[in-house]
């Protein structure tokens, strides 16, 4: 049940902006980009809690440049069906990492999401990662260990397999 006191959890605006290098309403090019994650400690509108570092995605950042192979941007984390898009390039800054990339306009999934992103640019949420952890640890809100059951889960070593577009993103700042 949506109350005053839990109200901001279910509140968001699309974070998500389209045509950043050109007129979208004049010009269809499905450039997309986005807050991916943020970096410090959060809770997630589902209750996790993370605290996500840019020294834990690092390795990972390196390399994805170093290959020059996207990544793949699914609609609702449906990562068995065809991919609605793809992020090109990550970068980080103070706030967090952000995403550029492009919907697949020539499919239909992906003409379709670009479609209702257009006529109704609120009705999407905006992104959510699909992060993996190769190594990991529970720390207090500073970043200390912390065992007891309020820490916060922290990737050390990890990366993307993916940024899903949804309706509800878990981290209400991407």
């Amino acid at each position: 049940m949506i109350n005053k006191s839990n109200f901001e959890k279910f509140f968001f605006e699309s974070k998500v902006q389209l045509g950043v290098k050109a007129d979208e309403a004049s010009s269809n090019s499905g450039e997309i980009e986005a807050t991916v994650t943020t970096w410090g400690a959060r809770e997630g509108a589902d209750g996790r809690k993370f605290n996500y570092k840019p020294e834990g995605f690092a390795q990972w950042a390196d390399e994805f440049a170093k290959a020059g192979k996207p990544l793949p941007m699914y609609f609702q984390h449906d990562d068995m069906s065809m991919p609605v898009g793809e992020w090109q390039e990550f970068t980080f800054t103070e706030k967090g990492m952000e995403a550029k990339g492009r919907l697949f306009l020539n499919t239909t999934a992906g003409k379709d999401l670009h479609t209702i992103m257009k006529e109704s640019p609120a009705m999407v949420g905006g992104v959510s990662v699909g992060a993996y952890a190769d190594e990991f640890k529970m720390v207090d809100a500073d970043g200390n260990d912390d065992d007891s059951d309020e820490a916060y889960f922290q990737i050390t070593k990890g990366g993307l397999r993916e940024v899903s577009i949804v309706m509800q993103p878990n981290n209400l700042e991407c």
